[in-house]
């Protein structure tokens, strides 16, 4: 009995990525993981715990849990082999036992990645009224408010939080390594955004399934912005690893 863990990390086209999945196992139910933890008390603004507990409880509400255990044995009651779970998950969180996780990600280009999440979480406090943008604080707040260099020195000033996602996504932690290794022991199949065309092409071999169209957000997409050469010094020491990690990685998926 299997099941297709898709990890999704943020802005590095997640959403497109459980899309083509769900499209490529037209046949599957496709169980979409809330957020089941907050981060340490120390590393949130209160406002933002607030809106992660709130996350939090609808989520639980959504699977009739009181619990991430509960809502783990719903997933596991309810599923079928061959079906799919996704959200912003770590490797390692889905607590599924007797079933085979099959583990599917996707990188991008970490600066790209920081860069997009900006923007994104810009648009997202600008869009909402005033009354609403009084318990969006911290991380939301400063994109909302801050040129994209303010908001550089943020992350890096929050840098335990911050630094490096994709390798705490992919590996589960922080300290992996060899995070290539790592996936290509682990996942059944990954790939980089800037290449889906090949990542659904292997994923359809794979599956042994016609090809899915690639399938890209439809979400508005901003100018290129090209971060300054002091921007990209305090964006190399925060994803320091997640640099190597994405460059080894394309490497290997290009053959060069």
């Amino acid at each position: 009995m299997k099941l297709y863990a898709v990890i999704r990390i943020p802005k590095s086209g997640s959403r497109s990525l459980g899309v083509m999945v769900e499209k490529s196992l037209p046949s599957s139910h496709h169980f979409r993981i809330p957020q089941l933890s907050v981060d340490s008390p120390e590393r949130l603004h209160p406002a933002e715990k607030f809106r992660a507990r709130r996350r939090l409880l609808q989520g639980l509400l959504k699977y009739r849990a009181l619990n991430a255990e509960m809502v783990w044995k719903n997933v596991s009651r309810r599923a079928r082999d061959g079906d799919i779970i996704s959200g912003h998950m770590p490797y390692g969180m889905p607590q599924l036992p007797g079933w085979e996780l099959l583990y599917i990600t996707l990188l991008r280009d970490p600066i790209d990645r920081v860069v997009s999440e900006y923007y994104y979480s810009r648009k997202g406090y600008l869009s909402r009224p005033h009354w609403r943008r009084l318990y969006h604080k911290g991380h939301a707040e400063i994109a909302g408010t801050k040129s994209f260099p303010d908001y550089v020195r943020y992350l890096c000033d929050h840098r335990p939080r911050f630094s490096n996602p994709a390798l705490k996504f992919v590996t589960g932690g922080d300290d992996h390594q060899d995070p290539l290794s790592f996936l290509k022991e682990h996942y059944f199949h990954f790939g980089i955004l800037e290449r889906m065309d090949l990542f659904a092409r292997q994923l359809a071999q794979k599956l042994d399934a016609p090809e899915c169209q690639v399938w890209e957000n439809k979400s508005d997409v901003m100018g290129k912005y090209m971060p300054t050469d002091a921007e990209l010094d305090l964006l190399h020491s925060l994803l320091d690893k997640d640099i190597v990690f994405y460059q080894e990685t394309r490497q290997y998926i290009l053959g060069i």
